[in-house]
């Protein structure tokens, strides 16, 4: 009897023995797992944030360059409305009129990418492209032409009158588009 006691404790511990060891290595892989889990929430936040900074270059690229266009735009409208001034400057009854057409980036249906550019440059934006409308609507009237006409004279003393208005009106709202356009200093 003593063997067969001394074969079960045998047993025992050899099952006790199996069973730490599985015990530990299952311990052991649950360590690695839970290690293998931070790492793996570690690389997405670390792709998380190289792609929030990526998009938020390309954001910024987007908006410089529609910044740049924008500018490039106020400066030919700023000097339309220079030249026809001059023109103004040159005889007071008889006004010298040139064509113009209204850039298209003015429009209303571009309000994605004026909003990119930020609330008081989008209220520039379409205060500009409503006297540009009227500047152009004022054009055609006065012509009965579209838009790419000769430049033409003309001498009705109301017409000067409003003429000079839309002008200097034309030439304030580029400025102010301008100034909203300026590049804005950023704090460190």
């Amino acid at each position: 009897m003593s063997n067969e006691i001394e074969a079960a404790r045998i047993a025992a511990d050899a099952a006790i023995r199996a069973a730490r060891v599985q015990g530990e290595w299952t311990l052991a892989a649950g360590v690695f797992a839970f290690l293998g889990g931070l790492l793996a929430i570690a690389g997405a936040v670390i792709a998380a944030r190289i792609q929030v900074r990526l998009e938020h270059r390309k954001h910024n690229a987007l908006v410089s360059a529609y910044r740049t266009r924008m500018v490039q735009i106020v400066e030919d409208i700023s000097d339309h409305a220079f030249c026809d001034k001059v023109h103004i400057d040159q005889s007071a009854a008889v006004i010298r009129m040139e064509p113009f057409a209204i850039p298209e980036e003015l429009s209303p249906s571009n309000w994605r990418d004026h909003a990119m550019l930020g609330h008081e440059e989008m209220v520039a934006v379409r205060e500009l492209y409503k006297r540009a409308k009227a500047y152009h609507n004022f054009f055609e009237q006065m012509h009965g032409k579209p838009a790419d006409a000769n430049s033409e004279r003309f001498g009705d003393k109301r017409a000067i009158d409003a003429y000079r208005h839309l002008n200097q009106s034309l030439s304030d709202k580029t400025e102010k588009l301008r100034s909203a356009l300026k590049p804005q200093r950023r704090c460190i």
